[in-house]
């Protein structure tokens, strides 16, 4: 069986870019938005909504799978000012299509 063909939304490929070519280990979402010049309020719906919020009744409005669900960005809590923050983590499967996509989209 052929393996099914993924094909990223355009914030999607900047988020993985922008995330790949940072030094940063981990990136809050406020981070990731900034990067990626993606709109903040979308960061959930094309990286990954926070874990509380994954629920079979939220995904229904999407026709796309997110970074998160792809295998390409991790979902961590680290503390942060002192607070329990959510943070993304780029995975070696996001590095390798994360380049893909750079030299795809010239971006």
């Amino acid at each position: 069986m052929a393996k099914k063909e993924i094909t990223l939304r355009k914030p999607q490929a900047a988020i993985l870019v922008s995330l790949m070519r940072s030094r940063r280990k981990y990136h809050t979402r406020a981070q990731v938005a900034e990067l990626s010049q993606v709109d903040p309020t979308k960061i959930g719906d094309y990286a990954g909504p926070r874990p509380e919020n994954q629920t079979p009744k939220a995904r229904e409005r999407y026709n796309f799978d997110n970074l998160v669900e792809l295998r390409f960005l991790k979902v961590e809590t680290h503390d942060i000012d002192g607070r329990d923050k959510m943070v993304y983590t780029i995975t070696p499967k996001g590095r390798d299509r994360a380049k893909q996509e750079a030299k795809s989209r010239g971006i």
